[in-house]
């Protein structure tokens, strides 16, 4: 309870407890609620817990960390200023691995606050010339997190840039290790621009004041129980600081233990390819991974870098042809993200085939056809069909129709000669190794258009694919009305569905499909759309999938994501904004389509009844189907 009140900021409960004499002076430090209030910077908490006794240098049970430690590591300046006030403060009080406050102080983030309080450390009394048990120097914790103010002030203070610790790290050792971006609650759009300056000018005192054999010099660096050999780049490599690693690279002329390029768990072409440059006409997705959205998105490797370092790993012995778990290459990886040409271009110069297909057999000119529209772009097309002119493969298909195309064909972009060549090659309708074709996966892509172009180009809508799945199924999963109505308007079969010879669906119907995808995290107004769409057509609203251990309705599935917040409350966090009246409308146009409200009782609980305000015509008509169920099946 005392550990929650000093989280809560919750002062008088604290003091009661006190007062009725629950806790001892001994019970709060026990709990380190000092170290809680330094955490979050509460003084008036701080301040009241101190007279109630707490021990300003306690640090038994929490491996030495003194309530001074934590407020260093937080860059708490009230909570820092009101400890150091106190005359029994440890100022140079150590962890159980030596670490000193102003060392704590070095990892926080914002630079011009940290110059303050080193300031104010110093001046009370903090030494800058203290180490750790491992031999590690404030320069180590300065450079790590990239301060260039604090590193200045330290050489000035006397330390070195090139000092090692026991393990013979360098400063330099810990800012290339040191990854970022990770390790920060957000990162803004300013937030990259301000962290590549620190690190350039970091990088600027590294050159200034190393000698050129320390850029690349080698360290013991433990991981766990292991111990390995490392330097700067190889380091920097493998924490992903790609700007570090082409920094170091212009500097050191023959590197030195590359073997981590060759990792069999680690692709780093790949990789580098997921942080080059982008064409400018595709728009910026969102990323999870922090590291990836400062490069990927914000802040991306300068092509002269980024070649730089492709060359490396070639050099080292990587394969510029090796594929992932999906056989992608990086050459589809760097076509399906749209990246620039120049680095298209500069991976085909340096072996990259791109006539290799993936594992669902499409090939990069396949690629670049079905991701042309999002990359809003015909220019890696052009690429591919430059390259496939002048380094022609005899029996791809790219390589054969070019010269079918009659004189008399309008070719008015590239779009449309890549159409006319699949045309004239009969590869339009070809299967790849999953039974599908093109136009299955532009509509997978919601790509209208592109669906629209194969049509006109003699592609056959009906296929279906190994496990009985057509366009129209794809569309209905990707819940993309438009595709869906083009596929219908041309025939496609609103209720085609499949099942195995033990009688279990496979593939439900694109309803079922569609419905399947209506989750809370996922509800769009593009899914209501669908729906309409396919019921517009005639698709069963009955329909019934035959899994394992259960019958799953249509109208199953919505009630069942309606009841997702009630089971589990805390997925509330990720669910689509307005997913409960998006999930509440389908649930209205199935019931309105004649679904049977009685087969799926079950799932009707009195959570989801109370979500229908505004929906009470729609509850009505399934009460009364509930009612005349209940008395027909009396009446039997």
């Amino acid at each position: 309870m005392l550990l929650q009140a000093t989280r809560s900021e919750e002062l008088p409960i604290i003091k009661l407890v006190v007062d009725l004499k629950l806790v001892k002076a001994s019970g709060i430090d026990n709990l380190r609620l000092l170290h809680e209030a330094a955490r979050s910077g509460w003084v008036e908490g701080m301040a009241a817990l101190i007279d109630l006794g707490a021990d300003v240098n306690n640090g038994e049970g929490n491996y030495g960390i003194t309530p001074l430690h934590t407020a260093c590591e937080n860059q708490r300046e009230e909570a820092i200023k009101l400890l150091l006030g106190i005359d029994k403060i440890e100022i140079n009080a150590r962890a159980e691995d030596g670490r000193t406050p102003i060392m704590d102080l070095m990892t926080a983030f914002n630079e011009d606050k940290g110059v303050e309080l080193y300031k104010l450390l110093i001046a009370r009394g903090a030494s800058a010339s203290i180490q750790d048990t491992e031999g590690s120097s404030l320069m180590h914790f300065a450079m790590q997190t990239c301060n260039p103010k604090i590193v200045r002030i330290l050489c000035t203070a006397g330390l070195s840039i090139e000092s090692p610790n026991k393990s013979g790290q360098l400063p330099l050792h810990w800012m290339a290790d040191w990854n970022y971006y990770e390790r920060r609650n957000s990162v803004t759009a300013d937030g990259p621009r301000s962290m590549w300056e620190r690190r350039r000018d970091c990088m600027k005192l590294v050159f200034e004041l190393s000698s050129p054999s320390s850029l690349d010099s080698v360290c013991d660096w433990k991981i766990g129980k292991t111990t390995s050999k490392q330097t700067p780049l190889s380091l920097a490599l493998k924490s992903h600081n790609w700007d570090i690693a082409a920094d170091l690279l212009k500097h050191i002329k023959q590197p030195v233990n590359m073997s981590y390029l060759l990792d069999p768990y680690t692709d780093i072409i790949r990789e580098l390819c997921m942080v080059s440059e982008r064409l400018a006409s595709v728009s910026t997705p969102g990323s999870l991974d922090r590291t990836m959205l400062y490069y990927f998105e914000l802040q991306p490797l300068p092509p002269d870098d980024w070649t730089r370092l492709l060359q490396l790993s070639l050099d080292a012995g990587a394969d510029i042809n090796g594929v992932d778990w999906n056989e992608e290459t990086p050459l589809h990886l760097c076509v399906k993200r749209a990246a620039s040409i120049q680095v298209i271009d500069t991976l085909l110069k340096l072996g990259a085939n791109p006539y290799q297909a993936t594992k669902d057999g499409l090939d990069c000119f396949q690629l670049a056809l079905l991701c042309s529209d999002e990359a809003g772009s015909w220019d890696i097309m052009s690429c591919l069909r430059t390259y496939a002119n002048t380094h022609p493969e005899p029996t791809h298909y790219f390589c054969q129709g070019d010269f079918l195309i009659s004189s008399q064909t309008p070719i008015d972009n590239e779009e449309t000669r890549y159409l006319q060549v699949l045309r004239q090659t009969d590869a339009i309708n070809c299967e790849t190794r999953s039974g599908r074709t093109l136009i299955y996966e532009a509509a997978s892509r919601g790509n209208t258009h592109l669906v629209q172009r194969l049509l006109d180009h003699g592609a056959y809508p009906h296929y279906v694919d190994d496990l009985g799945s057509s366009a129209l199924h794809a569309a209905a999963k990707q819940q993309a009305p438009a595709t869906v109505a083009l596929l219908l308007q041309v025939g496609s079969d609103v209720d085609q569905a499949s099942v195995n010879e033990y009688g279990s669906t496979v593939t439900g119907t694109p309803l079922h499909v569609c419905l399947q995808g209506c989750t809370r995290s996922r509800v769009t107004d593009k899914a209501t759309d669908t729906v309409r769409m396919l019921l517009s057509y005639g698709a069963d609203p009955n329909y019934a999938a035959v899994r394992e251990d259960r019958t799953e309705t249509s109208l199953s599935l919505p009630l069942k994501a309606l009841c997702e917040s009630i089971y589990y409350p805390h997925y509330d966090a990720v669910v689509a904004k307005d997913s409960d009246h998006l999930l509440l409308e389908v649930l209205k146009l199935l019931v309105d389509a004649g679904a049977r409200v009685a087969d799926n009782a079950d799932d009707i609980i009195v959570g989801v009844v109370a979500k229908m305000e505004g929906y009470e015509m729609l509850w009505e008509e399934m009460r009364s189907q509930l009612i005349y169920s209940q008395a027909t099946q009396g009446l039997t």
